[in-house]
This record gives C-alpha cells, sequence and structure tokens, in this order.
C-alpha cells in the first residue's frame, strides 16, 4: 500500500476492494474509526445552502438513536435535469427515503455508501444493520452528482469515469439493490472512421459493422476531412445514430482520429479504415479475446486483413530501426561495424495462432482506451503513415510489458488507399511515406537522424 502526502492523505492500493474496502481493509479501519468517521462517495457534494453544522446535527442524531448505525445527507432530488433519461425512475426509487420521520423531523430511510457519520468501530457492512440510519431533512441536502451528468456532453475526466468503472467501485453500473443502472447503454468500444472523399466506401463499412456485430454495445464516430462528396450529409442520413465531427479541413488521419478520441466513450477505441469492410463477426471476436485474463497483457489487437478476392493483405508492421537502415545506406562508412553488423534480419511472422507483432495496421487498431488516456492519441505532427507505429512506440515505452497481437482467426477486408488517388507505384507516395518514417526518427531519436533518412530517402526516390 503506498501512502501519498499531499494536502490530503492518499492510500493508493495494488487491488481494487470496491465500496467495502474501509470495511475489508482492516490496517485502514483500525486507524480512522477509534472515534466517529465519515465515509462518502466522491460524488456527493453539500448544497450551497446546507448549514455548516451538518456534522454536529449528525452526531446529535446517533446520540439520540443508539440503533442507527449512521447519519448522513438527504439527496436533493428536485432539480434533477430533463436529459437525465432515468430522471422519473431516480425519483420514484428517491421517494421511498421520504416518507417517514422521527421526532426532529429527520427521515429514517437507508444510507449505503454515500455521506454519512458512523458510530466508532462500526465494522462489517454485511450485517443486516449496515443500512438502518437516518438522512437528515432539508436544507441539510447534498446532490449525486451522477444524476447532473449529460451524456452526451460528457467532459474527459466523466468519460473516463464512467468508461473505467466497475460494479462494485460505482452505483452507475449496478441493478442490484434497488440501484439504478443508469450508464447501462455506455458502448464498451468507440468505432472511429476518419472520411475523405469515401461515400461509398464509409457507408458500405458502417452497414458492415452493424450487420455483424451483434454481442457489444459499441457507438460509431465519423470525422470527416472536408469532403467534397458529401459524405457527412449522407452518414447522418442513412445512419443517424452515428456521431459524426466535420473537421472543416484535410487536416490527416492522425490529427482527425484525435477529434473523435474526444467523443470516444467506449473502454476500447477500434480506429477502423473507410475501405474495410466485415464479412462476419470479427470486431465481437476481437473484443471476445481482449477480455480475456490471458490477453489482459495486449494493448493493441488486429485481425487478418485480406484484400477483397481473399489475399493476403498487410495487418501488421515492423517499427522502424534505425541500425538497419544505417546498414542498408552509405551512412554505415561513418559508423562502427558494431553498430549494425551483428543484426538479424527480421520479418513479420504468419500465423494461424493468434501471435505478437511489433505494431498493428492502422487499418483495424483495436486499442484499450485507458491507455490512450496516459500517453494520449496520435502525434498531430503525422499527417499519413507512420502515426500508429510511433503511438505504438509510445504504448511500449510507458508500459513495457505490453504487446501488439494479431488474431487471425478473424479477418476483416481491407481495400488499401481507399481515400487516396496516389499510386503506391508513385514518387509522391513513397516521399509521403519516407517523410513520415523520417519524422518517426526525429520524434524517437532526434532531429539528426530524422534529418538523415529524409535526404537518404529523397536521393533513393528522385534520383
Amino acid at each position: 500500500m503506498e501512502v501519498l502526502e499531499v494536502q490530503y492523505k492518499v492510500y493508493k492500493l495494488n487491488e481494487n476492494h470496491g465500496h467495502r474496502v474501509f470495511w475489508i481493509r482492516k490496517d485502514l479501519f483500525s486507524i480512522y474509526t477509534k472515534d466517529y468517521y465519515v465515509i462518502t462517495d466522491p460524488d456527493i457534494l453539500p448544497c450551497k445552502d446546507c448549514p455548516q453544522d451538518f456534522l454536529k446535527v449528525m452526531y446529535s442524531q446517533l446520540i439520540k438513536y443508539p440503533e442507527v448505525n449512521k447519519v448522513g445527507f438527504n439527496l436533493k432530488i428536485d432539480d434533477i435535469p430533463d436529459f437525465n433519461e432515468n430522471k422519473d425512475i431516480i425519483l420514484n426509487w428517491e421517494s421511498n427515503f421520504w416518507s417517514k420521520k422521527n421526532n426532529e423531523g429527520h427521515y429514517i430511510a437507508k444510507i449505503d455508501t454515500t455521506f454519512a457519520l458512523y458510530r466508532p468501530s462500526f465494522i462489517k457492512p454485511i450485517y443486516k444493520n449496515f443500512f438502518r440510519a437516518i438522512r437528515l431533512a432539508p436544507p441539510y441536502s447534498a446532490r449525486h452528482l451522477g444524476w447532473y451528468i449529460n451524456m452526451n456532453s460528457l467532459t474527459e475526466e466523466q468519460s473516463f469515469y464512467i468508461s473505467n468503472t466497475n460494479k462494485s467501485s460505482s452505483w452507475l453500473n449496478c441493478e442490484n439493490d434497488g440501484k439504478i443502472n443508469i450508464y447501462k447503454n455506455m458502448p464498451v468500444l468507440s468505432i472511429i472512421y476518419v472520411s475523405y472523399n469515401t461515400l461509398e466506401l464509409t457507408i458500405a463499412s458502417i452497414a458492415s459493422v452493424y450487420k455483424y456485430t451483434k454481442k457489444i454495445t459499441f457507438e460509431i464516430i465519423v470525422v470527416d476531412n472536408a469532403s467534397k462528396d458529401g459524405s457527412l450529409k449522407a452518414i447522418q442520413k442513412q445512419f443517424p445514430q452515428v456521431i459524426c465531427i466535420q473537421s472543416g479541413d484535410n487536416i490527416g488521419f492522425g490529427r482527425a482520429n484525435n477529434l473523435g478520441l474526444q467523443k470516444a466513450r467506449g473502454r476500447y477505441v477500434l480506429f477502423l479504415n473507410t475501405d474495410t469492410y466485415l464479412e462476419s463477426p470479427a470486431i465481437d471476436g476481437l473484443m471476445y479475446e481482449m477480455e480475456k485474463e490471458k490477453y489482459k497483457h495486449v494493448a493493441v489487437a488486429g485481425a487478418k486483413l485480406t484484400k477483397p478476392d481473399g489475399s493476403f493483405n498487410v495487418s501488421a508492421g515492423l517499427l522502424p530501426s534505425f541500425p538497419h537502415f544505417i546498414k542498408g545506406s552509405f551512412w554505415k562508412y561513418f559508423y562502427s561495424k558494431a553498430y549494425y553488423n551483428a543484426l538479424t534480419p527480421r520479418s513479420i511472422s504468419i500465423e494461424n495462432e493468434p501471435y505478437s507483432v511489433d505494431y498493428v495496421s492502422g487499418a483495424d487498431f483495436l486499442v484499450r482506451k485507458e491507455l490512450l488516456d496516459k500517453v494520449g492519441g496520435f502525434d498531430s505532427r503525422f499527417f499519413l503513415y507512420n502515426e500508429e507505429s510511433e503511438l505504438t512506440h509510445r504504448i511500449y515505452k510507458e508500459f513495457p510489458n505490453m504487446v501488439s497481437m494479431i488474431f487471425p482467426q478473424y479477418k476483416i477486408v481491407h481495400i488499401s488507399q481507399g481515400s487516396s488517388s496516389t499510386s503506391s507505384e508513385s514518387k509522391a507516395f513513397k516521399w509521403q511515406q519516407a517523410k513520415s518514417r523520417a519524422l518517426y526518427y526525429r520524434i524517437t531519436l532526434g532531429k539528426i537522424q530524422g534529418f538523415m533518412y529524409l535526404i537518404t530517402s529523397f536521393k533513393r526516390i528522385y534520383s
């Protein structure tokens, strides 16, 4: 157990014990329960007009009523916003706690782990009398902040909390004991497309996702890079449930994906190219694998990519290796042979069982959102190509025990270059790739290495 001494004392535990942590962890319990103590959920906030003597009043109720184990606030319910689609359910449930009063006009009503003052050494929440409590009458009121969250306008903090909470640590996902599953429709997966003049491809891809993805909850976010083919309007008309974002300009693949990432609410994010489509439940399958305990170390996953005729397509790649570049260029004469002579040939193994790779293709890049929350999204300096390899490099640097994997039992069709009018054999295409690879080296190694790769590539392409 790590103790952080800041303005307040924070205990950082190695295990999530849920809402009963204070009673389960006897070491914590023994420190703070020799006298009266308060336990509260993190989303309980006293109302502005709540008198400051609330603890004194709570204490007086505990003294007067020895059969009661805790005293807390009443929860304000007369200002729950209309955008909360469960408002009527909440009002109906909370009405149970406003019916029976004691002699002082306070309410004899259950309290779970919302703000309450407890008697010394009250220890076991499994006792039947754990909920035996008094809720103070107004103006001793507090707000349950979760009821005021607008699901269509989440802050970054709210999105992270809702996406990562579990049944034990939050009421958000609970349905037991009368609690309300307000966020039961929160998606497990956010699928992000970047569209640029790919109207027909994008619509076909979205349709295939809805057709074959049935076992998980998901949302689709489309970021349009100022297409001229009416993509966004057509998508909104055919799929009104899709979240559409207009970038205003062609800002590139990575930056556009980051716009979608800002809206993503899922625990996982799938960056999916518009020139891909499903012919089977591949996304369901990938999510099934990522949820397995044995794959909890997998940061990024991808399916086996094929061409429309079923033939091989690139599913993964090797992270750029500067020593290999040096060995194959005239720069080797400026380096000691020890720098590159011991290098072994590199290749991507293609297997029938799940296998590890350096990085997964950006065409179907499935990543745990909690990792993106820590390392960030795609680097905005990339316009096209190599952004997924740089992001993967960053994930490995922050989480060295995590890996990327291809699950070849699941297949996704990738047409390739759906939004590009440039041939992969053209000099313009090769130069764009070279610039992106040079940027990768500049970010991961330094300006000199990036410049060395750039001028070498220019000579190779244009000489």
